[in-house]
């Protein structure tokens, strides 16, 4: 896939855009988690651990049936502890206890202590904040928080009654860090210098683009007032990359030139050679097609001179043979070289093919050779029907030639890919290979009565139609192809 560089500086543009949209986003979620939220979700867990301790310790008062006397001595201490570390377990960061009006702070847990020892010592500058909590839920018996938030953190108390001893209460407290604060001010900061440098990298961008934009279309119109014949000489457009590419094809102009210069002479020289070479075995083939029929006519004008009456009738049919003979050189060559006028119809192959091959079946049943056609059916294609069928009729006669007594030839049509392939293969000596070019090149032949002429109008035709002829092994002799472009109608 191919891809500007205009398309690609504008998708480099729309990554950095979406990079940071991205982090705008990732901050706006921070924002929504920060200490607000924090602080609400502090909330939660010292009321869901609160609730814990409340349920173990009803299943504590299950477990004996009975409710303690005195909460303060030392084994129920114990299980009340036990039941402390179970029930903030699985609640990070909390801590609390049990409290009661006349025995004060009876048990006090914080499993989760990140320091080097258990903590056990009750938090003492927090102290009071807890007694004033536990004392007004206990009169009250409806559970409450309190909340206190200083400069570095927030502290969240909660305490709920328990159902035993009366005025019994559970507490919790937890620290939420507030220094979340400064660290969002830096994202922030960090977020504006992003969004600043998406900024200013697209405004750079797009100035690049417009530089280079502007400078190639500059190059565009430098080439473009050039004729096509002309090699461009560009001027330097100021950019590096670019100018590296104009002085390349500047370069290369100059090269293309010199060649031009010198293939023109070449050319100059190789057709006049050409033309004299070609001249000269036309002139050397015409003299010897001649000059055999004009022998042939002033010997027989001579004998029939000399000859009663009765015999110059023989000598002058003798004349008219050379003379057709000459006539139909001259019409060969008049074939070539004359332009084809081609007015190409609607041929239901199959059909046409089984009519034109029909033409030779009693030359070749004469020299007990089979004629065999193929073509696909109810397929119609386009072509001159005249030329194409003086085309098929030279091939035909070009294997009747080369096909011995007993063989065979094979008349095809076929079609797909957008062609027509009109196929004449028999099972003669074939061409070989070094020869299967030559022969078709003007009065090319190996045929002792052959004027070289018959393949040369095939390539004509053929040629002339847009397709192209080739000559190949087949399966036992030659095999020559026409291929035609498929015009169907």
């Amino acid at each position: 896939m191919k891809c500007s560089l205009r398309s690609g500086l504008t998708i480099l543009w729309l990554l950095i855009l979406i990079i940071s949209a991205s982090t705008g986003v990732i901050m706006f979620v921070l924002f929504l988690q920060g200490v607000g939220a924090q602080v609400r979700q502090a909330t939660t867990s010292a009321e869901a651990a609160c609730a814990e301790i409340s349920h173990q310790y009803d299943r504590y008062l299950a477990k004996f049936g009975e409710q303690p006397a005195r909460l303060a001595e030392s084994h129920t201490k114990r299980e009340l502890l036990l039941l402390l570390e179970v029930a903030f377990s699985r609640f990070e960061a909390m801590e609390g206890g049990i409290w009661h009006p006349q025995e004060g702070f009876v048990a006090y847990a914080f499993p989760t202590y990140q320091g080097t020892t258990p903590k056990r010592n009750m938090p003492e500058p927090e102290i009071q904040h807890i007694v004033r909590l536990t004392t007004k839920v206990s009169s009250q018996n409806v559970p409450e928080t309190l909340r206190y938030e200083g400069g570095r953190e927030a502290l969240i108390w909660h305490a709920c009654p328990l159902s035993a001893p009366v005025h019994s209460v559970a507490w919790t407290m937890i620290r939420v860090p507030i220094e979340a604060g400064t660290a969002y001010q830096e994202l922030l900061l960090g977020e504006v210098i992003l969004s600043l440098f998406a900024l200013v990298s697209g405004g750079w961008l797009l100035l690049l683009l417009r530089r280079w934009s502007r400078r190639v279309r500059a190059v565009e119109n430098a080439i473009a007032k050039y004729s096509p014949e002309q090699l461009p000489q560009l001027p330097e457009s100021g950019e590096l990359e670019l100018d590296r590419i104009v002085a390349a094809i500047n370069h290369l102009s100059q090269r293309l030139t010199a060649v031009r210069e010198r293939s023109t002479t070449l050319s100059r020289q190789l057709a006049q050679a050409d033309r004299l070479a070609a001249l000269g075995r036309m002139a050397a083939v015409l003299s010897h097609e001649i000059r055999n029929p004009i022998a042939t006519i002033r010997l027989k004008a001579e004998n029939a001179l000399a000859n009663p009456p009765e015999r110059q009738r023989l000598a002058l049919e003798v004349v008219l043979q050379q003379v057709q003979r000459l006539d139909d050189l001259m019409q060969r060559l008049i074939a070539i070289v004359q332009p084809l006028n081609l007015h190409p119809r609607p041929v239901a192959v199959r059909q046409w093919l089984q009519n034109r091959v029909s033409q030779f079946q009693e030359q070749a049943r004469q020299q007990e050779v089979s004629l065999h056609t193929e073509a696909p059916p109810d397929t119609v294609v386009e072509f001159d029907i005249p030329s194409v069928e003086r085309a098929l009729d030279n091939l035909i006669l070009n294997a009747l030639r080369h096909t011995p007594t007993g063989g065979e030839i094979e008349i095809t049509v076929q079609t797909g890919d957008g062609t027509v392939r009109v196929c004449v293969e028999d099972s003669g000596p074939g061409v070989p290979e070094h020869e299967r070019e030559r022969i078709f090149e003007p009065f090319m032949t190996t045929h002792a009565n052959g004027a070289g002429l018959g393949l040369v109008i095939v390539r004509e035709i053929v040629e002339a139609h847009g397709g192209k002829v080739r000559c190949t092994a087949g399966r036992q002799g030659a095999r020559f192809e026409m291929e035609f472009p498929w015009h169907t109608s």
